[in-house]
């Protein structure tokens, strides 16, 4: 993802279900079981007049702080299950 990507903020687990829901409905397919429970977080891409967000998860075992810098990888359809995705996962703090 272009230009400055800062965690912004962490989803409740309502919210998180709630997103979840509505994002395998959208792409009539499941999230891989691995990453169901894992926290997400808010990422704002960018900054000026214009930045956008987006929801990325936290691996377990990362610690990410709010207002990090963070590398953000995008989903992917599972390559091993083709039925599931992975979604978007901040792949490591700057």
């Amino acid at each position: 993802m272009p230009g400055a990507v800062v965690a912004v903020r962490f989803l409740t687990r309502d919210e998180a279900m709630c997103l979840l829901q509505a994002t395998q409905a959208h792409a009539g397919m499941s999230i891989n079981p691995a990453y169901v429970d894992n926290v997400r977080a808010v990422v704002q891409i960018g900054s000026g007049p214009a930045p956008s967000q987006t929801t990325a998860l936290v691996p377990n075992g990362l610690t990410v702080a709010i207002g990090a810098r963070v590398e953000v990888v995008g989903g992917y359809v599972d390559p091993f299950l083709p039925c599931h995705y992975i979604p978007d996962l901040i792949a490591r703090v700057l």
